[in-house]
């Protein structure tokens, strides 16, 4: 099968589950003659949320790489504070506090949302009035993977 003749079968399974799940809940058929109707509401469930996953991985994705062009063709240096970035860029995976030249900075941590260990990661540093000091893209290399 080709990837067009998937997504119509996709769509087509879709529609057929949604119509049937609208006869049920509509009463157009007995409810109490389904005996599964509880699971195939947690199936639908399941696929929904399985959909909202995908969106947010691919946007969080999305998102990442466009933090390390920033950071590699150093316009994050336009943002000038933790709200602009948190609001470009998302959420950090980590936010910590360390020492930076004997000042104590906040942290932030930014990596892919799924690959943990082998990726790029990228650090943006703040200040105690939460403006933006430095950023550093991170590279692993072979060293780093064994």
């Amino acid at each position: 099968m080709t990837d067009s003749s998937i997504t119509i079968v996709s769509r087509m399974t879709r529609r057929a589950s949604c119509i049937v799940l609208s006869l049920l809940m509509c009463g157009c058929t007995q409810v109490k003659q389904v005996q599964n109707l509880d699971t195939l509401l947690v199936l639908k469930d399941y696929a929904d949320e399985k959909e909202a996953q995908e969106k947010w991985v691919t946007e969080a994705v999305e998102k990442f790489k466009e933090l390390i062009a920033a950071v590699e063709e150093h316009t994050v240096n336009n943002f000038k504070d933790k709200e602009s970035i948190r609001q470009r860029f998302g959420q950090p995976v980590l936010q910590e506090d360390v020492f930076e030249n004997n000042v104590l900075v906040q942290r932030w941590l930014y990596r892919h949302p799924i690959h943990k260990l082998a990726d790029d990661r990228v650090y943006l540093y703040f200040d105690s009035k939460d403006q933006f000091i430095k950023a550093e893209h991170i590279v692993p290399t072979l060293d780093d993977q064994k």
